[in-house]
């Protein structure tokens, strides 16, 4: 090869190389997964994986709302980073990290008008959304890539573009009693007399039934003047979490918390955000922190 080819081939392998480190400088990020699970109270919980340019100090990408709650940002290693909502847009501080987890809530997707629910979104990415339990789709903008059902869910994969998906909530049915038999018309037992003693004793015992409910109605309505403890909706953690709240004032901060119940952030955060989605908490920004704040201030931590 002479020495004007050997020049042209340099030149060309050059520019390769400058367009392909060009190419993954831009390069900040992809994402892998994105998750979007409704619930029956019309919140949508969204979970997205990016694989990240880890030369890169930080990423910016957009929301599927501007109104967030409960945001969760986490590296490979599960550790926090730090991140700052800006409108419908999210910019976090990777410094080096190889893959983001980002996890937030939101109300603003969905809207109910009677019995349907309406789930409206721009999706800039391919995505998996789950209707809540026992959600029947009335109505479809357009065809999804497939539609699956999980444990009496239903799963789109819905493709980037504007989705609006209708459905309604099937309302369990209420348990009805079986219906008792009616004597024979050949065995009519003869009508009672009041006054005697058989139905003396019916009376008695009717009053004495009558006594024991008003009474136990009465205990139910002293156990419940607070939100008991004991609900079957609240579980051993979650209660702990609820005593050390109110043991504190009704407000802690997030650091506080776990460091008291020496949780992971991640198993803390989860709590939180069951805790919040139940109504009995609230996640309130101070700062670069998040303080838990009791929401239902009557709560008594009973045993």
């Amino acid at each position: 090869m002479n020495r004007p080819a050997r020049i042209v081939v340099s030149a060309i392998f050059l520019c390769l190389s400058i367009t392909t480190l060009t190419s993954f400088a831009f390069e900040t990020y992809s994402v892998a997964s994105t998750e979007v699970v409704l619930f029956r109270d019309g919140v949508a919980e969204v979970r997205q994986i990016l694989n990240v340019n880890e030369t890169l100090v930080s990423i910016s990408l957009p929301l599927l709302s501007s109104s967030v709650t409960s945001v969760l940002v986490l590296d490979q290693n599960m550790a926090p980073l730090s991140y700052e909502i800006v409108s419908q847009n999210i910019s976090v501080v990777t410094l080096g990290a190889t893959q983001v987890t980002l996890e937030y809530a939101t109300s603003d997707l969905t809207k109910k008008e009677g019995r349907v629910w309406t789930f409206v979104v721009s999706m800039p990415y391919e995505a998996k959304v789950t209707l809540p339990e026992q959600a029947e789709v009335i109505y479809l903008s357009d065809l999804p890539s497939s539609i699956v059902a999980i444990e009496n869910r239903t799963v789109l994969a819905l493709t980037p573009g504007l989705w609006e998906v209708g459905y309604v909530l099937q309302l369990t049915p209420s348990w009805t009693p079986p219906p008792t038999a009616s004597p024979s018309p050949t065995s009519t037992p003869p009508p009672t007399n009041p006054l005697s003693g058989a139905g003396l004793a019916t009376g008695y015992v009717a009053l004495a039934a009558a006594g024991a409910a008003i009474i136990l109605f009465g205990l139910l309505l002293v156990r419940r003047r607070g939100i008991d403890a004991s609900s079957s909706e609240l579980r051993p953690e979650d209660k702990e979490v609820l005593r050390y709240l109110a043991t504190r004032g009704g407000k802690v901060l997030e650091s506080e918390l776990r460091q008291k119940l020496l949780l992971p952030r991640t198993s803390a955060w989860r709590q939180v955000r069951r805790l919040e989605r139940m109504g009995y908490v609230r996640v309130v920004k101070e700062g670069t922190q998040n303080a838990i704040e009791l929401v239902r201030r009557g709560w008594k931590p009973f045993p």
